[in-house]
């Protein structure tokens, strides 16, 4: 389903983008459709080919009656993740880039897990950081709360959760 100008939607690994306006311009001799995103974060803009936008993994903004869903799958238990750092690094790259909001959650609670028992790589301390900001900065935007209010519901949520062997 095409997106439409004025729309909010994810650019996976990067956070949420308004969709600015739709333009056509030739390539290799022949139209294509662009999709002109701005990132609210830092309003650097992208174009994407709208015929490539499902490959990217761009998507729309979660529903706002899944929110209490990712409530509760940040506290639902975990396995333990790999404890070969690349293996585990690569798991969590290809979650982050699938741009899935649970794939975001989860990311998250590996890392935070990891953090509780062992200091974490400088690597996965930014990826942490990266992961949790773009799942707080998805949900207050469709819940229409606070970033602050939504940290702490996210931290009271990743400290139920426990690690099933």
């Amino acid at each position: 389903m095409p997106f439409k100008v004025g729309e909010k939607v994810i650019y996976p690994g990067r956070g949420i983008c308004e969709i600015e306006r739709i333009s056509t311009q030739e390539v290799d001799g022949r139209d294509v459709e662009f999709y002109h995103l701005t990132f609210l974060r830092d309003e650097a803009t992208v174009m994407v080919p709208v015929e490539k936008a499902d490959t990217i993994g761009i998507r729309r903004l979660l529903d706002k009656a899944e929110v209490p869903k990712v409530y509760a799958f940040l506290r639902q238990n975990i396995h333990t993740p790999s404890s070969d750092y690349k293996v585990r690094y690569q798991q969590n790259v290809d979650r982050l880039a699938s741009g899935t909001i649970f794939d975001i959650a989860d990311v998250v609670k590996t890392l935070v897990y990891l953090s509780r028992i062992k200091k974490l790589s400088e690597r996965e301390t930014n990826m942490l950081e990266r992961a949790y900001t773009l799942l707080v900065n998805e949900i207050a935007q469709v819940s229409g709360a606070d970033k602050d209010e939504v940290q702490s519901k996210v931290d009271r949520a990743l400290e139920q959760f426990d690690v099933e062997e």
